[in-house]
Formats: C-alpha cells, structure tokens, sequence
C-alpha cells in the first residue's frame, strides 16, 4: 500500500499531521520493527513511551496507540515517517535491482493511494469579470461525472458522514481545506457556493495539489475535457531518447514564445485564465525550481512495451512529451501466449509485442487500461482488425470472440482457460493465421505434446440376478483401455459441456448425448425401484428399458435367467404362439387373431397386460378366444407332465396352488351390466368352455364358491360381488384373471381395487377402451395390477413422470413413459384396423335456448358464478359446492324443470328439438339411441315420446329385468331406446340402431365414446349418425373444450406425441363461471 503525505495528513488532521512530523524529526522514535504487513514502535513524550502499531486495510493506514487518542495520533504519525525511512534506507543497503521508474511515474502523474471513488472538480469559466464557479462532482452511474451528493455542503458538513461514504477520504479533506481558505476572505457567498476568486492567491497551489492527488478538474462537462495548469516564462517538457539499455526521459525547459496568448488576467487569484479556462498560468515563473523536482525516467528494454502501452498517454496528458525519431516504435502486433496451466487446462492470454532495435518486448493486454482509454491510441484500432480477422477463420467461438461482443469487445481480451483437449484447435488455429501482420504467437512446446484421441469412451452394461428371483442389479461402468473411469466423473465432465475426458495421459471423446440418454435411463430404472445402495434395478417388465439402455453401450452382458426370463415373452421368439382352439380362423379378423397372439403370448409368459382396443373392436371375443387357447395348452401341459418328466418345465402359474394349478379356471371380473353379455358370448363362440357366473354374495348364492370353482373354466362375477366377498375370492388361487372395463378401477384408494390386488392368480389381462379418462394416474391404478412393479411408487411416478409429462408437458419424459409401457398395452383403434366398418358421422348441434329459458339461465348464472368465484377468491375451494353450482347450471341448460319443478311449464328446447326429429326418423324404420346423464331428464323426455306416440324403452340405474328390456328394443318392438349414461354406457351391444342423440356432454368423453359405440361396433352394418346436442351459449361449450384436452391426453400417451395439460384446475373452474357466454 502507497500512501503519500496528503493521503496521511486527511486521515489524522493538519493538527496532529504537525505535531507528528515535529516527533519524527526530534528523533523521539524510539524502535520500529516490521512484523509481516504490520509494524510496531514506540514513541517517547513527556517522559512516556507510547506504543503504536499501523497496519493497511481496506485502502487505509489503521493505526492503534496506548495514548487517549488510541490513534490517528501524532504518534501514529511519527511512526509512520519513520518506518518509510526504514524501508528506504534499508532498499539502498540491500541494493535491490529493483527498477523504481514505475514509482517515480506514479510520483510525476500524481493520485492518492488511498481508496474509495475519485473526485472533479469543475471550474466554470464564463467571461472576464464574472465569478469562476468551482462545482465538486463525483462519479456517476450513467455519466462519468454527476452533482448529485457532491455538493460544497455535502462534502463539508460532517451531520451527513455517509454522504462521503466511498469517496476518496484524501480528496474530501483536500476539497475541505479549499472550503476553509474560500471563508477565510471577504468574497464568499452562500453555504453551497465557493468561486476561484474567494480562495485567492493559493487558488494555483491548491489547484496542483489536487490534481497531484488525482483529483480531475474540468474546464467543460460535455466533452469531459481537462484543464491545463502552467506556469509563467519558460515551460518543462520531457524528451524521450534511447539509450543502449531502453529509452530514457529526461525534464527539459522549453524557452517560453513570444507572449501572444489570448484571455484575461483574474486579480485576486493572479491566475491568467485562457481558452475559455481551459488552461490556467499563474503569473510567478519559477520554472527552474519545477524543473529540478521532476525526476528522470530511465526504462529498461524488459519494461518499454508496458510504456508505450500503458503510460505514455498518461504521461502526455500532464506532460509536453518530445519522442525523438530513433527511439520511436511502429504500432504493436497482438500476441497469443498458449500454455498449460495444469494437465487438464491451457492458459490463453493476450498481449501487446513492440518491435525495438534491442528486439521485440511484449506486454500483458490489460482490459482494464482498454476499457479506460488510457491506451496507446493505435491498440483499439489492431484489435478490432485482429478480432474480426479471428471471426473470419471461424475460431471466434474457440476464443469466445462471437459477434455478440462487439458492444462489449473488451471482455473479448480477458484471459482464458480452455479445456486441454481443444490444443489441435489452437494449433490449427495458429497455423491459418500464422501469416497474418498483426498477430504474434507464444506456443509453448507442451501443447503440441497433448494426446488427444477421438476413441470413445466405451460403456458396459451388466444384468445380474439378485436373492429375489424378480429383480435383476444392473450395473454400468466406463473405460479406456483395462483403465475403469466413474460414471459420476463422466457427467460431470458433460454438464461442465466438456467433449473429451482426461485418461491415464490422454484425452479420450465424450459421447454425451449417449452419456446423457444413458443417465436418464438410468434414473429411470432407479425412480422404478429405489434401493438403499443406489443401484438400479430391473424385472423382465422392464425389457423395454433394457433393450434401450443395451442400444447405448458398446457391450452388453446379463445373467442366464434374465435371458431365459425375457425369452419367454411375447414376440422374442422363444416361445410360438398358441393356436387357435374351438373356433374357425376365418371368423376372427385379422387384428382379432393378432390380439389372440398377444394375449396368448403373455399368458404363458405369467406376465399382465392392458387390451386397450377402441370400443366396438371385439375385445371379449378376443379374450375368450386366448383363454380357450391357454386352457387347451394348460390341459395339454397337464397331461405331458404327468406321463413325460420334462427337464425344462415351463413356467406354472405360481408355485404354491398344488398339483391341479393347470386346472385352475380363470376369473373374470365385470360390471354388472355385463356379466350376462359374458356369460352369452362364452356360449355362442365357445361352447366346449364351462363357464360360470357369481352375481350374488356367498350369504344369496345358491352354490359355495368352492363348489363353482370345480366344475368351471371360467368364473364370471361382477365388481360389486368381489368387493364385498373379497376375503372369500382371495382365499382361492385363480388360473388367470381378466379385469373388464378395469376404468373401473382406476382409482387405487377404492375396496374394489384392493379386492383384485389380494388375488392370487399367475398374470392379470385388464381389458378397457378408455385406459386413460383423466389422467396418467388411471394407467398406474390399473398396472398395479396387471404388471405390479412396471411402474414406481405412487410418490415417485408422480413427481418423476405424471408432472413432467401432464404440466410440464416434457416430451422426453413423455417417451420414457411410452417405452415403458407400450409393450404391455395393445390398442387399435376402428381407424387402423376396422376400415369395413360404416361409415359414422359425428354432428354438435347448438341448440339456441327460447327467451323465457334464457331469461331463467342467465340469472341463475349470475347467483352461482358469484357463489363459486367466492369460494375460490377466499381459498375455500370446497370440490363438492363447486360440483354442485356445475351441476345444476347443466340441468338448467337441459330443462328448467330439472332445477325446480315450477318451472315445468317452460319447455326444453333440446327435448323440442329431439321429438321433431324423432318423428322424422323414426317412420323411416330407423332405430335411435338416446343418452343422457341425468335419469330425472330422461324421464321428462320419456313423458314427451308418449305424448307424441314414439314407442321407447328405458334403461337406468333403476331398471330390473335389463335384457328383457334389451330383447325388446333388438327385437325392434320400440323405436327410442332411452340409456342413462352410467347405467348403459359399457358393455351393451345395440347394432339395431343407426342414429344415436347425446343430449347432454359430459366432462370425460370416454364416457360418451363407450356410450356412441353401442351402436358403431362389430356387427353394424348400416351408417351411424351421432348427434350431439349442447345448448347454445351456456356452460356446455366449456365442457366441450375441456372434452378436447382430455382426448389429447390419450392420444399422446397412445401414440407418444406431445399434448397439452387436462386436468380440471382451478383456472378451469374459474373460466367456467367467468366468462361471458
């Protein structure tokens, strides 16, 4: 740290300042003894030693001293003094080479070694007679120099001390003592204002001495121009020569010119103020004496190409400067030092290369010195030619020289550090640019020496089994050579965006999209079953991840049981399918008996799945006729092994269901809807199969459950039956189980769920059109089981994959989900497989409402919307209050009398407009379904098909005798068959009818897909016309859109394309009440 007297003297005061030097040259000094940075000493007065210590910190002198003072005192003072004479006089015993021109420099060009922000001060020259204004200014944020908080009051009233917080404290005492000599005459004006001619014949040597200390005076604040201070008669100038060591400058007087300088002479300063003040000559000539304090400047060779960078402008700034014509230097050429600053880093640095008669001499670029302008003024010239140059050899992203940083080009020259695997580059990149004028190279002989392959990294993957048969560890390692690297070292390295890797000497390629792939497989397979050890692990499940994570390594192992285990899959080859049993070939389509395969395939493998045909493509015939097949293989096994030994056996359902587990029926799990349409299918394809059904509890039945297992193939019950006798099923092991219409299921928290997940059977078949309704979560309720451990915990699908995919709407996540369950869900739809199918046309009709029902609507709109936006306003979103203001919106859009039986008088406009097509259709011969959610609305229409005398048929939650009702309508005795949407939407099969009317959208249209294709299915053979009815203006548009982005959701799952967000937010019920319909 360099602090100069002033520097001192503003610290401790004037007062103290005297009282100090008087100490130190009386000698009362008595020890000073260095200590690192610190040094120590003590001082004698008035017959007491005091001790005082100064140490630099923060840009200042802190000193300490066991006077009452306890420092900045005289004491400090004389200490200080003479721990610089110690320094000195100890340099010249030692005779350091230490070249001191630097210092001398600093020295001539002034400043203050203190820290904190500069100060101006801006002399405002008007015109002869007028006060010359001084105005202090400190550094700005968007100017270089700004008034504000840099007033005379600001740096002279100590009430606000934290105004001058940051500012250069020798300044601010500098600027203080000039505020006192400015009061100590007659001309002063008020607090805030201080003019030359009030400090008076000290305003010269004031003057000096601030810009000595590096404080700015300014004659102009448009142009930031400086002010130059003169003396009378001859002027000092430095002249610049070489010597045989560097160059030299020495002072010089220059005889003054004839006086013909215009401007006017100030009387009280004695100053003669010219070029409109920006040069001030202070009428004493004593030019000699200046001449005698300016030192000579010798600069050795080794340091020339610091000068004439760096300091020679700011040498000229103060100073006349005479370059003499053989010491002069061209302009510099860019220098490029390459070198290694550790194994795996080169070093680039930029520097300045002047060319002398001793050689050439190269100086550090500082962007320091380029961002000021304090610069030799030909350098910012080279370096745009030379960037642009660079950019042009397209290496500029190798230096981090993009066209981006023209704005900002001096951060284009700050040092860099490269990874060492891009020297070819470097080397490249010198020899394209070796010929060019302006650029100097300094390779150093090690960058050539750097090994850089582009072998890859090679990857291996392991499979092993673990104690527990079902889980395989799998293990992936990196190497070179016989050397391993650590995966975790590897993907450091490839977020660090690294391309190569450092090796045993050499750098070897990165693959990193490989690396990257293989770490999101990975952390997949870890998501599926976290363990404590952190290893990933796998089931035959997971064959898909597998052959995934096989595709990225270069070598791929597995133990024997994970090939025997994935060989028995479906579709790997090892096992044929099964044939067809008990029915003709040519009665299954083509997509049916591919269907049959699959199914079959699984089965044998004791592996689940989900049959996800759309509805109407057959999936019970499909079903029936796998399990035909698999009881005809099982029995045939039975029969082998019970006269043939077979070493290899093939896999029995599960080990503990005895000697007869061949024999086991397999268990059917259906709504109650659809038991019967089992029970009929089985019999009318299938005849040979002895198949049961449960539609009772044990405590009804007329047969126990034991006693039924016995003489069946298949055992048929309903949903309810199993959920409340589910002790009793799950006390018999099942050959199989089949879950029909599993969207039943989809909810994991429910009895009935839990029921089919206590069942012991060897592999579970879920068979549903719609294995998505809302939400991701529906095809993990039903996988849990099917194919229990495919997927992770609820906790860990659900951050690792539901949010990505469903919120973040993340693509990658999106595929990983598909590639892991794709091979276990088997989905056509009419589409891609049934195209002999008539043809369907789908109509929404917007249904415009009669004046009184509008009239009604909309004030019931304007009750509930304000009812519902409060509850979500207050955060008290209660699901069922919001349910239930819906609800009633959508009955009133139907018809009035479903809110309030007195307004039964005012007619439906949807169930107008259905009886006026009715009676058009209808004689035609036409057969029509009709379906709506609320049983209350079918009856109101049922009321109005009587009046107009349709025959029709009803079927809801109520109906007893359902296939009598059924038979009715196929037998073509009623024209309308009326179908609540729950009660009638699955499991029915109605090809009578060719014309089907939804006459009220529902949220999930899944729902209304199963309803529609009662009629547009296997076996139709004449054109469905779908009508949808919805009300014009009401809040069944916002269903209908809501409707889109639930299908989108399937879709993307299905065929893995990216899709939007579907579940109902608050935002959605928000838009449902806040919109203007």
């Amino acid at each position: 740290m360099r602090l100069s007297d002033e520097d001192l003297k503003a610290q401790v005061g004037s007062v103290q300042w005297g009282h100090g030097q008087r100490a130190f040259h009386q000698g009362r000094v008595s020890s000073c003894e260095w200590d690192g940075d610190a040094v120590a000493g003590r001082i004698r007065a008035d017959g007491l030693a005091y001790r005082a210590v100064l140490a630099a910190h923060d840009g200042r002198l802190r000193s300490q001293c066991a006077c009452l003072l306890e420092g900045d005192c005289q004491h400090t003072v004389a200490l200080f003094l003479r721990a610089r004479e110690t320094a000195i006089a100890q340099e010249q015993r030692l005779q350091v080479n230490v070249q001191h021109w630097r210092e001398e420099l600093d020295l001539l060009l002034g400043g203050s070694g203190a820290s904190g922000d500069s100060l101006a001060l801006y002399i405002e020259v008007r015109a002869p007679g007028e006060e010359i204004w001084l105005t202090p200014m400190r550094p700005g944020q968007t100017r270089r120099w700004v008034t504000k908080r840099a007033s005379w009051t600001d740096l002279t009233s100590t009430q606000w001390a934290s105004v001058t917080d940051g500012l250069n404290p020798t300044h601010v005492a500098a600027f203080r003592d000039g505020y006192r000599m400015s009061r100590r005459g007659r001309q002063w004006f008020s607090p805030g204002e201080v003019s030359l001619s009030s400090i008076g014949e000290e305003a010269f040597s004031w003057l000096r001495r601030l810009q000595s200390m590096g404080v700015t005076l300014l004659c102009d604040t448009h142009e930031w121009q400086e002010i130059v201070l003169e003396h009378k008669g001859p002027s000092s100038f430095y002249s610049l020569k070489r010597t045989t060591e560097g160059i030299t400058l020495r002072p010089q007087l220059r005889p003054a010119p004839p006086s013909h300088a215009v401007g006017f002479h100030d009387p009280d300063t004695g100053l003669f103020i010219m070029e409109g003040g920006c040069r001030l000559r202070s009428q004493d000539s004593n030019a000699e004496a200046c001449l005698e304090e300016l030192p000579i400047l010798n600069i050795p060779h080794s340091d020339e190409a610091e000068f004439w960078a760096y300091h020679l402008e700011s040498l000229k700034a103060r100073y006349d400067v005479e370059v003499d014509s053989d010491a002069a230097v061209e302009a510099p050429r860019v220098c490029l030092n390459v070198a290694t600053s550790s194994k795996e880093k080169i070093h680039v640095t930029w520097g300045l290369t002047y060319v002398t008669p001793q050689g050439p001499t190269t100086v550090p670029l500082d962007p320091d010195f380029l961002r000021e302008g304090v610069i030799d003024p030909r350098v910012p010239p080279l370096l745009e030619h030379v960037r642009r140059s660079i950019c042009a050899s397209d290496t500029e992203q190798l230096l981090n020289m993009s066209t981006e940083k023209v704005a900002q080009h001096t951060r284009a020259w700050e040092p860099l550090a490269l990874p060492a695997w891009r020297a070819p580059e470097l080397l490249d990149m010198s020899d394209s640019l070796s010929e060019h004028p302006h650029i100097v190279w300094q390779i150093a002989p090690e960058i050539a020496e750097l090994v850089v392959s582009d072998t890859p990294l090679e990857l291996a993957i392991d499979l092993q089994a673990t104690r527990d048969n079902d889980w395989f560890d799998l293990q992936a390692t990196l190497s070179v050579g016989n050397e391993k690297v650590p995966f975790e070292r590897v993907l450091r390295a490839v977020a660090a965006g690294e391309e190569y890797l450092h090796v045993n000497g050499t750098w070897v390629r990165i693959e990193s999209e490989r690396i990257e792939e293989l770490r999101d497989l990975l952390a997949q397979a870890a998501l599926i079953h976290p363990t404590s050890t952190g290893k990933a692990r796998l089931q035959p499940w997971h064959v898909s991840l597998w052959e995934s994570i096989c595709g990225l390594s270069h070598h791929a192992t597995a133990s024997q049981q994970w090939t025997e285990r994935i060989q028995s899959l479906p579709g790997r080859g090892s096992i044929d399918p099964l044939p067809l049993a008990g029915i003709d070939a040519h009665l299954l389509r083509s997509y049916q008996r591919a269907g049959h395969e699959w199914l079959t395939g699984l089965m044998r493998s004791n592996m689940g799945g989900i049959l996800a045909d759309d509805m109407g493509l057959g999936k019970t015939l499909q079903i029936l006729a796998a399990i035909a097949s698999y009881k005809q293989h099982q029995l045939t096994l039975s029969t082998t092994h019970s006269t043939t030994p077979s070493t290899q056996p093939e896999t029995t359902p599960y080990s503990n269901a005895g000697k007869d587990a061949r024999t086991l029926p397999i268990l059917v799990v259906a709504p109650t809807s659809v038991v019967g349409i089992w029970e009929a299918e089985s019999r009318r394809w299938f005849p040979h199969l002895k198949i049961e059904t449960v539609t009772t509890t044990q405590k009804k039945a007329l047969h126990a459950l034991t006693h039924i297992r016995e003489k069946a193939d298949i055992v048929v019950t309903s949903y309810a039956v199993a959920r409340l006798d589910a002790s009793l099923w799950a006390e018999h092991p099942w050959g199989g189980l089949i879950i029909d219409e599993a969207q039943m299921v989809k909810n994991p928290r429910t009895a009935a769920h839990k029921a089919l997940a206590d069942l012991t059977t060897p592999w579970c078949i879920a068979v549903t059109g719609t294995p998505i309704e809302n939400s991701l979560t529906d095809i993990w309720a039903i996988s849990r089981l099917t194919c229990p451990g495919l997927l992770p915990r609820w906790t860990d699908f659900n951050e690792g994959m539901r949010r990505p995919i469903e919120q973040e709407r993340s693509t990658r996540h999106l595929q990983r989900f598909h590639s892991l369950v794709s091979p276990f869900i088997l989905r056509r739809t009419k589409e891609d497989v049934a195209a002999d199918l008539p043809e369907r046309s789908d109509f929404l009709l917007e249904i415009p409402l009669t004046v009184e029902h509008r009239r009604l609507y909309e004030r019931h709109l304007t009750r509930e919307r304000a009812h519902v936006l409060g509850i979500l306003r207050h955060g008290r979103a209660n699901r069922m209050e919001v349910l239930a203001a819906m609800t009633r919106l959508r009955q009133l859009a139907l018809d009035p009398a479903l809110v309030d039986r007195e307004h039964a008088d005012i007619s439906s406009a949807k169930t107008d407009f259905l009886v006026e097509q009715l009676e058009q259709i209808v004689p035609g011969g036409h057969q029509v379904l009709v379906f709506s959610q609320f049983t209350s609305y079918l009856a109101r229409i049922a009321r109005a098909l009587a009046g107009a005398g349709i025959s029709f048929v009803q079927l809801d939650g109520t109906t007893r005798h359902r296939q009598a009702i059924i038979n009715t309508f196929r037998e073509g005795k009623a024209s309308v068959f009326l179908i609540s949407l729950k009660a009638g939407g699955t499991g029915l099969t109605l090809t009578e009818a060719d014309y089907v009317y939804v006459m009220d959208p529902w949220w999930n249209p899944a729902a209304e897909e199963q309803a529609i294709d009662r009629a547009h299915r296997i076996g139709q053979d004449k054109k469905v016309t779908v009508y949808r009815l919805v009300a014009q203006s009401t809040i069944e548009h916002k269903v209908i859109a809501l409707q889109e982005r639930k299908r989108a959701l399937v879709d993307a799952v299905m065929s893995e394309e990216s899709f939007g967000q579907n579940q109902l937010k608050v935002e959605d019920i928000r838009a449902l009440f806040d919109s203007v319909w």
